[in-house]
C-alpha cells in the first residue's frame, strides 16, 4: 500500500509537467499507479473529501466479508440502481485471473458531473475506494477490480448485451422499483439525451432514450411507467416528449454536465 507522502510526491511532478513514464522512472512507482493517481488528483472528477480520507491505495479487490450478495452487506440502494443503469447502459464485465472480475464504465470527458456521479457510486456499492482511470480519445474508462462484481451484475455474460436476454433478478426488481428515478437517471446518463424537438418553429424539449437492447428499452419504459412518465416508442429509440412528462424527468435527470 502506497503512502500519502508518494501519492503527493506524484502530484508535484505532475505540476512540473513530468509524464507517466518520466514520474515512474524518478519514484520508482508503477506507470500504471502514477497513471490513476493523475487522474484522481483532479479533484473535480473526485466526489469528495469523505471518500479521500478511505481511500486504500494500490488494493484492488477484496473478500467475501464486503459482497451484499454473499454476506448480506448492507447495499445501498439507491445508489445501485443508478450504477446498474449505468454498467447496462455503457459497462461491461471482464474475468481476470484468480476469479477477479474487472467493472469498466465509459464516460464521455464532457460531463465531468456524471464522472463524478459515478465514481461516488462505484464507492458506496463497493464498499471500499478501489477505482481507476483510463483516458481514451473523447471517453474515460472507469475500473474497479472484485471477486463479487457479478454477483452485483448477474446480466454479466458472453456477447453483447443487445445480442442477449437482459433480465433482472427479483432484487433487482424490487430495488429498481423503490427507485425508479435513481435507475432512469443512470440509464439517460448512460445512453440518453435531453434537447429540442422543433415543432411549427416552436422548440419544446424532449428526451430521447437509445439502446440497441430490446430488453433495455424495456427496463427504461418500465422505470418510466413506474415513475408516471408517458413515453413513445420508434425503433430502438424512446422518446419522452409531453410537457409534463419531461417536466417529472428533469426533477431527476435535467441536461446533462
Amino acid at each position: 500500500m502506497r503512502s500519502r507522502e508518494e501519492f503527493d510526491q506524484v502530484q508535484r511532478l505532475v505540476e512540473q509537467g513530468l509524464n507517466d513514464c518520466q514520474i515512474s522512472r524518478a519514484t520508482g512507482i508503477a506507470r500504471t499507479t502514477v497513471r490513476d493517481w493523475r487522474l484522481k488528483g483532479r479533484e473535480d472528477w473526485w466526489p469528495g473529501k469523505g471518500f479521500e480520507d478511505h481511500w486504500r491505495r494500490g488494493a484492488r479487490y477484496y473478500d467475501d466479508s464486503r459482497c451484499p450478495v454473499c454476506s448480506r452487506r448492507s447495499l445501498d440502494s439507491r445508489e445501485y440502481a443508478y450504477l446498474l443503469a449505468m454498467y447496462l447502459g455503457d459497462g461491461q464485465l471482464s474475468p481476470t485471473p484468480r476469479g477477479v472480475y474487472k467493472l469498466r464504465i465509459f464516460l464521455d470527458q464532457r460531463y465531468i458531473a456524471i464522472i463524478a456521479e459515478c465514481i461516488r457510486s462505484v464507492v458506496v456499492v463497493h464498499g471500499r475506494d478501489s477505482i481507476g482511470f483510463i483516458e481514451r480519445e473523447e471517453c474515460v474508462e472507469l475500473y474497479s477490480y472484485w471477486k463479487h462484481w457479478s454477483c452485483l451484475f448477474p446480466q454479466h455474460g458472453p456477447g453483447r448485451k443487445h445480442e442477449r436476454r437482459i433480465r433482472l433478478t427479483e432484487w433487482q426488481r424490487e430495488i429498481v422499483s423503490a427507485h425508479p428515478d435513481r435507475f432512469l437517471r443512470g440509464l439517460v446518463h448512460s445512453d440518453g439525451w435531453r434537447g429540442v424537438n422543433r415543432v411549427n418553429g416552436t422548440d419544446y424539449p424532449r428526451y430521447q432514450f437509445k439502446n440497441e437492447s430490446f430488453d433495455i428499452r424495456g427496463l427504461f419504459t418500465w422505470a418510466c411507467d413506474l415513475s408516471g412518465v408517458g413515453w413513445r416508442s420508434s425503433g430502438n429509440t424512446i422518446s419522452v416528449a409531453r410537457f409534463e412528462d419531461v417536466l417529472k424527468l428533469d426533477l431527476v435527470v435535467g441536461p446533462k454536465a
